[in-house]
């Protein structure tokens, strides 16, 4: 259901320095790796809502309309045998042939820092 040119954006930083993955062979990587890079031992979304929204207009932050899908689940992880659990809210974007070409992705990411130690996107998504 991926794009060519999706883009998978995280949450950390702000809309100038988000750490962002481009293209559905960078995103598809990253997830089939995500457990050996993490050490993330276990992930499971639970409690999702899911609610589409149509754009008629150009969003402010995306400059995208068009069908986007908002979604709230629970995150729970576990790292190093401690579990962390953490909401996260997600927009996932639509574009005309009906595959997705953007996610962006926000929640705290406090916890997570805080039982991993690290910064886990710096580990594994270098910035260039």
């Amino acid at each position: 259901m991926l794009a060519d040119d999706v883009e998978y954006y995280f949450p950390d930083g702000d809309a100038d320095t988000r750490t962002i993955l481009s293209g559905k062979e960078e995103v598809v990587k990253w997830w089939k790796d995500w457990k050996k890079n993490s050490g993330i031992e276990k992930m499971s979304f639970t409690n999702p809502v899911y609610i589409p929204v149509k754009a008629n207009q150009e969003l402010n932050y995306s400059g995208l309309t068009g069908v986007i899908v908002l979604s709230y689940v629970s995150n729970e992880m576990i790292y190093n045998g401690q579990p962390v659990d953490v909401r996260m809210n997600i927009a996932t974007h639509f574009n005309e042939d009906s595959l997705i070409d953007r996610i962006y992705t926000y929640y705290d990411r406090t916890p997570i820092l805080n039982t991993v130690n690290a910064n886990l996107l710096e580990i594994v998504v270098p910035r260039e």
